[in-house]
């Protein structure tokens, strides 16, 4: 339920984020989906590959900043309540910043996946990866196939 009630959260927090602020995609991304238009792949229609690329992205980020990083800032402080607090905080600000250059303006997409690391970084912390992984593959494929509710393109 907490999971269900995480990817529900970050949807709706996503579209009024987006919706607020007017956001658009950066230039390099706008001339990549221009080329998958050309070549009939429309945003909001996902192909075989790119499903593949959410799914993957999703669970390498994952394992990558929640299962090692976050675990291991969280021994490494060795607080009994400040070393997860500062572990989630920490990598979810790095992993905010990963993100940065996709949308324009880009502290947008900062504030979406800083919210949404922390989040998963709970998650993690409560319920182990594979519900963070769940989440996380649910929220790309969701808001890839639902972009054009987000972002007018």
């Amino acid at each position: 339920i907490e999971s269900a009630g995480v990817l529900i959260f970050m949807f709706a927090f996503t579209y009024f984020l987006f919706n607020l602020t007017d956001v658009h995609f950066e230039q390099n991304i706008k001339e990549l989906g221009d080329k998958l238009l050309k070549q009939g792949i429309a945003f909001g229609v996902i192909d075989a590959y790119t499903f593949v690329f959410l799914i993957l992205a999703g669970v390498r980020e994952e394992i990558v900043f929640r299962l090692f990083i976050q675990r291991g800032l969280t021994k490494l402080i060795n607080k009994k309540f400040w070393g997860p607090f500062i572990s989630i905080t920490l990598v979810s600000i790095v992993w905010a910043f990963g993100h940065y250059g996709t949308l324009v303006p880009g502290w947008v997409k900062i504030l979406q996946i800083f919210i949404f690391g922390i989040l998963l970084g709970i998650l993690s912390r409560r319920h182990g990866i594979g519900s963070c992984i769940l989440v996380h593959v649910m929220f790309n494929i969701s808001t890839g196939i639902f972009n054009n509710l987000f972002i007018e393109i």
